[in-house]
């Protein structure tokens, strides 16, 4: 299910999961195809996000994992 700031891997399928998999992909992580749906390989890609931050492990895309992904975008464009 998806929160304003929070996208869980429960096979969410929105534009914030677009979103997230986009910014993952320009940290350079491997986030497979373009999809609005939160699958195993978005979920994985999280994880080694989250864990090369410093943040919990937990796959989901929170607050604190958003935080660290936008400036990777804003950075990497």
């Amino acid at each position: 299910a998806s929160k304003v700031g929070l996208v869980t891997p429960t096979g969410a399928r929105s534009d914030l999961v677009r979103w997230a998999r986009q910014r993952l992909k320009r940290f350079g992580a491997p986030v497979g195809v373009t999809s609005p749906t939160f699958d195993a390989a978005l979920r994985a890609a999280v994880i080694a996000f989250q864990g090369a931050r410093g943040l919990p492990q937990t796959g989901a895309v929170d607050p604190a994992t958003w935080a660290r992904l936008i400036p990777v975008y804003a950075t990497r464009r």
